[in-house]
């Protein structure tokens, strides 16, 4: 591996600048660790602040890497990862805990910090993540599922590697050891709901402390007295605290953006958090006993993952902003342009089904997008909604007369549709829970979508008619729902669901009485596609893992789930072209690229070849153009120094 140092001249060039800006805004100037150019994510310092653990793209999928504090002498403890996830600390710095995927979906793994040998935690066909470490060195709380749907947490002996369910009846528990490993503080997860509880350090007597039903990601303060969560209750994220013995919680925010991630300093006097008030979304503080807020940071880049450094006043934290732009292909030729200009960043997208146009989101920054469309041939594009708030993931009726999206303008994900000419937009749904993934039916009449009313962990699928009326549940799974396709051949619904043997993702057909027909469950189901369905809608292709590991791409009969493999390790299948010729897919895995599978001979064309990925795409009508999105991920990790900004406030 390339050893990345940060060498004193560049050191002393950025604490220079630092003092220049410090002296003519009073912010402080971010010391960037990361080098310009790269993607790191996921990072976590170790407890003593010596180290960092980050997550970077890779030749074959995502590595991760371990290195001093500043970023030097780093080294790859885990490579080939088909995804990341979050990094556990040992209390004592020397080894951490992460759910690694090289060869299953998710699987708990101990690596030292020195480089060194990895210890297999767990080895199940579900996916197991860790969450907290006990202080006292000897445990780990983690998540896994289980058959028939149910999400549980658990804590394993670390020696014995032998795990034991947190005794909790009803909702789903994330556990985080208190400072001194005497307690638990628990995320319940439920019922479209989340409360803050705490239990003794086995899971045992838990109480409730929160009863709004709308507070998530608990942090314990340094002596242990209190936490810190976010609330939703007046309609956006704040910043709350309460006490673990009772008491009347105290509000510490109250700006109408989104505020989270709230983050104690090591002497318990400050809690950072992020906040995406101003339309931006940058880090800020603020007084724990209460006061006003401090600004930390002021730019257009996103800032994310705030964490303090060992005991310091140095706060660390990813900074930086995906540049995702639209592009159309033609097949035949490989000749690419462009369709939107550099100055947007553009979310979901979809073509109408004349093939004329795109509806695509425009990311405003800080919780704001807005929807416009555009022609495929080109042109300038026109608005169709705007606002302040997010609106995504558009999608064309069938006809083309209508759009779909969400948008939380009412104060949580809901349906919205309006007309694709432009006018006034009517609300679907309108339940305090979360309702997304929109997908009309082949002949346009209803819309399903996913919502997590009254079930946990993930959703169920509901339906309502597209002219308005009361949605209408549609699986009874308890939340085990994670993803779903809808047919637009006829009116078969597919839907992807954890709680198959051993805790398994599985693929089923909807029967018209409810339940679900179990089509793929030989291994974990990883994806489905809206559009990956033949024209005659008897087969279809799905995403799973492969008996080697790692994902791949099968062609699967709509009856019987009986089908082939067509792609290889680290090849996605995607969706048909509308005359069933083509067949997209992805290549890569931290790097996504386009190419097309001809049906008529098996035969593969890749498309693109470039250091970003195309991360969406659609085909347009003619078989022939395929409109795509191509997102050039850039995150950087940073650390302020805080120990002037923070010096004449009162804490």
């Amino acid at each position: 591996m390339t050893r990345i140092r940060f060498g004193a001249v560049g050191v002393l060039l950025a604490l220079t600048a630092c003092g220049k800006r410090e002296a003519e805004t009073g912010l402080p100037m971010p010391v960037f660790l990361s080098p310009e150019g790269v993607s790191h994510t996921q990072s976590a310092f170790s407890p003593d602040g010596s180290r960092v653990a980050y997550w970077a793209p890779g030749a074959n999928g995502f590595d991760l890497i371990v290195a001093k504090a500043d970023l030097s002498e780093p080294h790859t403890a885990s490579s080939h990862n088909v995804q990341t996830s979050n990094v556990i600390w040992s209390p004592d710095s020397r080894q951490f805990a992460v759910a690694t995927s090289d060869s299953n979906i998710a699987d708990i793994m101990i690596i030292p910090a020195d480089e060194g040998p990895a210890r297999r935690l767990t080895n199940a066909p579900a996916f197991e993540f860790p969450n907290s470490w006990d202080p006292r060195g000897g445990r780990l709380s983690h998540t896994a599922s289980g058959e028939g749907g149910v999400i549980k947490g658990y804590l394993v002996d670390l020696a014995t590697g032998q795990s034991s369910p947190l005794p909790i009846t009803g909702p789903t528990p994330i556990a985080r050891w208190s400072p001194d490993g005497k307690h638990v503080s628990l995320e319940a997860v439920g019922g479209g709901t989340r409360t803050v509880w705490i239990a003794d350090s086995m899971g045992q007597g838990a109480r409730q402390l929160t009863t709004e039903g709308q507070e998530t990601d608990p942090r314990w303060s340094p002596d242990g007295t209190e936490l810190a969560y976010v609330s939703r209750r007046t309609g956006t994220g704040d910043i709350w605290v309460i006490g673990v013995n009772g008491g009347a919680p105290r509000q510490l925010t109250r700006d109408i953006r989104e505020d989270f991630s709230p983050r104690w300093s090591a002497d318990g006097k400050w809690i950072a958090f992020v906040s995406q008030r101003g339309r931006q979304t940058d880090l800020w503080v603020v007084p724990a006993a209460g006061g006003p807020e401090i600004r930390v940071t002021d730019d257009a880049a996103e800032e994310a993952n705030p964490q303090w450094i060992g005991t310091s006043r140095r706060l660390a934290y990813h900074t930086g902003i995906s540049g995702t732009a639209l592009w159309a292909i033609t097949v035949s030729d490989g000749k690419e342009r462009r369709l939107t200009a550099d100055s947007l960043r553009v979310g979901n997208e979809d073509v109408s089904p004349n093939g004329a146009d795109v509806v695509y989101e425009v990311l405003r920054g800080g919780g704001v997008s807005d929807l416009q469309i555009i022609p495929v041939a080109g042109g300038p594009a026109r608005t169709l909604v705007s606002g302040t708030s997010f609106n995504q993931l558009p999608s064309y009726s069938p006809d083309g007369k209508s759009i779909v999206f969400t948008s939380n303008r009412s104060g949580s994900s809901d349906l919205w549709v309006i007309p694709a000419a432009g006018g006034k937009a009517r609300q679907l749904t309108d339940w305090p829970t979360s309702e997304g993934n929109p997908q009309w039916s082949a002949d346009g009449a209803e819309l399903y979508f996913t919502s997590n009313r009254g079930v946990a962990p993930f959703n169920d699928i509901w339906k309502v008619p597209a002219a308005g009326g009361a949605p209408v549940r549609v699986t009874s799974t308890g939340g085990a729902v994670n993803g779903f396709a809808v047919s637009r051949v006829n009116a078969d619904v597919f839907v992807q669901s954890v709680g198959g043997k051993g805790g398994k993702t599985v693929l089923s057909r909807l029967l018209p009485d409810g339940k679900l027909e179990t089509l793929w469950d030989r291994t974990n189901v990883t994806a489905t596609s809206w559009f990956g369905f033949t024209p005659k809608g008897d087969s279809m292709a799905i995403n799973a893992e492969l008996p080697g590991g790692g994902p791949g791409g099968y062609l699967i009969s709509t009856t019987t789930g009986q089908g082939r493999q067509l792609l290889g390790k680290g090849e996605q299948i995607g969706d048909f072209s509308r005359d069933g010729r083509w067949l997209a897919y992805w290549s890569g895995t931290a790097t996504l690229d386009l190419g097309v599978i001809d049906m008529k001979d098996g035969s593969t064309h890749q498309l693109t070849k470039s250091p970003e990925s195309e991360i969406a795409y659609w085909w347009t009508a003619d078989n022939n153009t395929i409109v795509f999105a191509r997102q050039s991920q850039r995150r950087r990790i940073a650390m302020v120094d805080l120990t002037k900004l923070l010096a004449g406030a009162k804490p």
